[in-house]
């Protein structure tokens, strides 16, 4: 078995899995299958006893909340290559109910509790953790926390979290951002479609949001989802064009604004090129292991955009899947996320509803967690 230590040092680069995944990717939904677009976790991080507040949306065949069945791992191992296995799996204690999201999806919502356990329990965290801590940072360990066993300096944490800023020890205080990364563990959430397939979601535990609070002067990274501010399509007056930068002064363009619960027309010309942009906010500074040991500075994180897209069964029926819309090829431009607009091929397809999943990574955070943030768009095409 991988220790903790090993994995956090050896492969932090490979660790981050994502909010949700399915057994097969697809982008481009399928009337009649179920397909996840997104889970999204409120607040997206969480210590042990919190309460989370979950929305799972899918599209392409409606599902209900009586054909999910849900169970969680708090019991997970995951390797120096990124494979997660769950030692044990228990049902997860929810009541699920319907939400609305969109006229297009379906959306089912429950909230759940954080065990109180999940980090003393976690086969991640060793007993020995100061020995697979590398040299160059074990001599930077105090005494005083370098002889506590692994359940030890949990237990250190959990009583400081719970103290007001003033009871907290100095030496403490100056190693919190490495030593909440070492007591970081992931816990695994299942959904299991009828007669379907199996979801899994990942969602790390952590005690940043609790320092926070008490120690509001010692930049704890906490995170938060992403948010999507506004959404445009570029009708750029240039055929062929790959990339395209929404501040440049290179092309001509017209701009049209997506507004919520609105579709959006767009006209096809062979003469101009289009373009789709996805602008954010909100974006976290975090720290690295190098970082939190004091020897680097915090970073912002990164925001990736998904984007998955479904044609009227209709219209799409006899229609060859090379000749449908896509979407992709993404540049980033400022906190704007731009990605290629490929129009249909076949005149058939006048209508197209496109989401776009936006998730937040950083690399070298080990079991750092993930938000993410969701949106709908319907186009029309015209010819």
């Amino acid at each position: 078995m991988k220790t903790f230590m090993k994995t956090l040092f050896a492969a932090t680069a490979v660790i981050c899995i994502g909010c949700g995944t399915f057994p097969t990717s697809y982008y481009k939904i399928e009337n009649d299958k179920v397909r996840l677009l997104d889970f999204i976790y409120e607040p997206p991080e969480a210590a042990p006893g919190d309460t989370v507040l979950c929305r799972a949306i899918f599209a392409g065949k409606p599902v209900s909340s009586q054909e999910l069945t849900w169970r969680m791992s708090k019991k997970t191992i995951v390797s120096v290559y990124g494979v997660v296995t769950a030692l044990d799996t228990v049902p997860l204690e929810i009541r699920p109910s319907e939400c609305t999201f969109s006229d297009r999806t379906s959306c089912i919502a429950f909230t759940f509790v954080i065990p109180d356990d999940i980090i003393e329990q976690s086969p991640m965290i060793v007993e020995n953790w100061i020995e697979e801590i590398p040299e160059y940072y074990r001599k930077e360990i105090p005494p005083i926390l370098a002889e506590k066993s692994g359940k030890e300096l949990l237990a250190l944490l959990d009583k400081a979290s719970r103290l007001p800023e003033m009871a907290i020890d100095e030496d403490i205080a100056g190693l919190l951002p490495f030593l909440l990364q070492y007591c970081t563990v992931p816990m695994q959430i299942y959904c299991t479609i009828q007669g379907d397939h199996k979801i899994k979601s990942s969602y790390s535990v952590r005690y940043n949001n609790r320092f926070a609070k008490i120690l509001p002067d010692a930049d704890i990274p906490v995170n938060r989802n992403p948010r999507i501010d506004s959404m445009h399509v570029y009708v750029v007056s240039k055929s062929g064009l790959i990339e395209f930068n929404p501040f440049g002064k290179k092309e001509k363009f017209e701009r049209i604004r997506i507004t919520d619960g609105e579709a959006v027309t767009v006209a096809v010309n062979d003469d101009k090129s289009y373009f789709i942009a996805v602008f954010t906010s909100d974006l976290d500074s975090t720290l690295s292991i190098d970082a939190a040991m004091g020897n680097s500075v915090a970073l912002p994180e990164q925001f990736y955009s998904h984007w998955y897209l479904e044609f009227d069964e209709e219209e799409s029926e006899e229609v060859d899947f090379s000749k449908l819309a896509d979407i992709g090829g993404e540049t980033i431009s400022d906190c704007a996320y731009v990605a290629k607009l490929y129009p249909p091929k076949d005149k058939a397809i006048t209508h197209c509803t496109a989401w776009v999943e936006v998730d937040d990574q950083f690399i070298n955070e080990p079991f750092r967690p993930i938000g993410s943030t969701l949106a709908e768009v319907r186009l029309n095409f015209t010819y």
